[in-house]
């Protein structure tokens, strides 16, 4: 059995999955009633991903020639959702009016103009249905209209790799860097469609492959990137209505989500306190303590750390304000060695100071006792506090 065909009957019968997921994903994403065009580059993906997919099993050239026409309209608005996408991820304040009008228009200029097509010829010279085996396939002669479509194509994958660039170059955190360069990977992947049209191999189209292949990269990245913001959501829902400062943080030190809480704390606060969560972080600490002398007193401040997601390397940190108890605290230290009404050290004091200095190093040891006459008196006429 040949193994190229099992291999190309493999991967015609998985793009109708393909299809599904495109759809599952950008239902995923849909928020806020809001204009999301990763979204519709998943729907436009699908629908012309699955159009290919029927055309691949047809059986003659009319349900071939019916699908293409309405998946090569769908498919030139794709440039369009994906160069918006990215202006909505790097530079969401650059989205104008006239730019989305632009872009629109000459989507829909191309999707009307491959309708027309048998009229003009101007986008294909020629369209022919062969079949090579089990499979289909429309073998077309490229006409200018296809090429100013293929360049269109470039143009917006050109575009959005600038923008991802200088995005590139103003962020800090490594996580989202590591996005932005997948994602201008992704956006370097249509120049394949020009190795094939410069050089006419086999006069196959190569923008449904490259339309696949470019939405899958980009299905993953913004799925990852989808599970990574869904830990976020999940920790604010916890966190936002907590009394206690709150933050979340990963391995590289970025606060990643804050609750109003932790937003309220004096800067000084904050600043010591991150200073401590990287040391604490650093070398694994789950519990310390921070020490603030501010205009309205000496604050204490007990700062816990936790894994929130051991994978992602997140942590999840409460601090909490101690100052209260350790205030008690010390209060109690000191009434366990002073006396509360002279304010002298007492015979426990005096106890754990006999083990510390009774050592053959401090010998000899001198003790002076002193006692004073009248105290019972004095306390009687005119009490202890006197």
């Amino acid at each position: 059995m040949n193994t190229g065909l099992i291999l190309e009957a493999f991967f015609v019968y998985l793009i109708p999955s393909v299809a599904v997921i495109y759809i599952v994903i950008g239902i995923r994403f849909i928020k806020d009633n809001r204009v999301n065009y990763f979204s519709l580059i998943m729907f436009a993906s699908a629908i012309y991903s699955f159009a290919f997919f029927v055309e691949k099993i047809s059986a003659n050239e009319t349900y071939a020639f019916i699908v293409r026409q309405f998946s090569y309209p769908v498919a030139s608005y794709i440039p369009a959702f994906g160069l918006l996408f990215i202006m909505q991820l790097t530079f969401p304040s650059k989205i104008k009016i006239m730019t989305i009008s632009l872009l629109y228009s000459l989507s829909s200029a191309f999707g009307l103009l491959y309708l027309t097509n048998y009229r003009h010829g101007l986008f294909f010279s020629s369209e022919e249905f062969v079949r090579d085996g089990n499979f289909g396939m429309v073998v077309t002669g490229r006409g200018p209209i296809f090429m100013m479509l293929a360049a269109y194509f470039l143009a917006s994958t050109s575009v959005s790799s600038v923008l991802l660039i200088l995005k590139y170059r103003k962020v800090v955190s490594s996580r989202v860097k590591k996005t932005l360069r997948m994602l201008f990977f992704i956006t370097l992947i249509p120049w394949i469609s020009v190795v094939f049209i410069v050089f006419e191999i086999d006069r196959i189209d190569p923008i449904p492959f490259t339309i696949m292949i470019m939405m899958v990269f980009l299905a993953v990245n913004e799925t990852k990137h989808g599970i990574f913001k869904g830990y976020l959501g999940m920790w604010k829902i916890s966190h936002s209505n907590l009394t206690i400062p709150s933050i979340l943080m990963d391995d590289e030190f970025e606060i990643l989500e804050s609750n109003n809480a932790y937003e309220t704390l004096q800067r000084s606060i904050k600043s010591e306190a991150l200073k401590k969560i990287r040391e604490m972080i650093t070398n694994n600490q789950f519990k310390s303590e921070i020490y603030c002398n501010l205009d309205s007193g000496e604050k204490y401040f007990e700062i816990t750390q936790s894994a929130y997601n051991i994978k992602q390397k997140i942590y999840s940190i409460i601090i909490l304000d101690v100052t209260d108890i350790r205030k008690h605290q010390e209060e109690i230290n000191y009434l366990s060695f002073y006396d509360q009404l002279t304010g002298l050290r007492n015979r426990r004091y005096f106890e754990n100071e006999i083990y510390e200095i009774d050592r053959p190093e401090n010998l000899p040891v001198s003790i002076i006792m002193i006692d004073v006459n009248g105290l019972k008196l004095t306390n009687d006429a005119f009490g202890h506090i006197a």
